[in-house]
């Protein structure tokens, strides 16, 4: 029995699918190391990855967000018919930080 287990462990075609394991291993790796473009959330300016971000169709447009909760804010704002307040309020409040 351990014969016939060394001669399976050894054969080419086990070997063949261990390097094509460990190659694909590398390159996940590899591509999550990679430096991700970030963008900010349109309704809280939390940084994310530009992959991972939500988009919400706010007042016509299409914005990136960074969770459900955020998409949620932006639909009930819209649904209410607060949008124009929202944002002039967004306005003023960056205008404010710089």
């Amino acid at each position: 029995m351990f014969v016939n287990m060394r001669k399976f462990l050894f054969s080419s075609r086990h070997k063949i699918s261990m390097a094509f394991a460990f190659s694909s291993l590398v390159n996940a790796i590899s591509i999550a190391l990679q430096p991700q473009e970030k963008i900010l959330c349109f309704h809280c300016n939390d940084k994310m990855r530009k992959k991972n971000a939500l988009m919400a169709t706010f007042n016509g447009a299409n914005y990136p967000v960074c969770c459900h909760g955020c998409l949620a804010v932006l639909k009930t704002i819209e649904r209410n018919g607060l949008t124009e307040q929202y944002l002039h309020t967004k306005a003023s409040e960056t205008v404010a930080s710089l």
